[in-house]
């Protein structure tokens, strides 16, 4: 939510309008989903993780220093690559701890968003093609993996 919120600022600083909405249905979603983690939570920490906050607090770290639009845009990139990676390992080795459909209407409403943005200002446009990018990855690799992994490997 924090990194959702500091995209919401860098967007709005930039003179995002109808993006916003969007950015800030993903500060409410990932709230959501942060409440439901608790109490349905899979896996458990691992060296990948200390990784990705080391990462994320790197970045937070930057933007405090710039506040520049683009530049705290591109950390919060980089930020959500960290935690995204994490979601691949985890889909590579259980490919059904995802929702297909879930990461396919995600994929949807984020080519809507590069829409919403009004404008190809490279900086406010930014952060709606990479969410294209990383959703048509995920529901590729969902789909891809669920061929040939009959169930999920906790074990990883």
């Amino acid at each position: 939510m924090v990194l959702f919120s500091l995209l919401f600022a860098a967007q709005a600083s930039a003179g995002a309008s109808w993006l916003l909405v969007v950015t800030a249905t993903y500060i409410l979603t990932a709230g959501f989903i942060a409440v439901l983690s608790l109490k349905y939570g899979f896996g458990s920490f691992h060296k990948r993780d200390t990784i990705s906050i080391l990462i994320a607090a790197l970045g937070l770290l930057v933007w405090l220093i710039t506040s520049k639009p683009l530049t705290a845009i591109v950390i919060v990139i980089i930020v959500d690559i960290a935690g995204f990676w994490l979601t691949l390992v985890k889909t590579w080795h259980a490919p059904y701890s995802e929702t297909l459909i879930f990461w396919q209407v995600t994929f949807i409403a984020a080519i809507l968003s590069v829409f919403a943005a009004g404008t190809w200002n490279f900086t406010i446009i930014i952060y709606p093609i990479y969410t294209v990018l990383a959703t048509a990855l995920i529901s590729w690799q969902i789909a891809f993996r669920r061929k040939s992994v009959k169930e999920d490997l906790l074990d990883f």
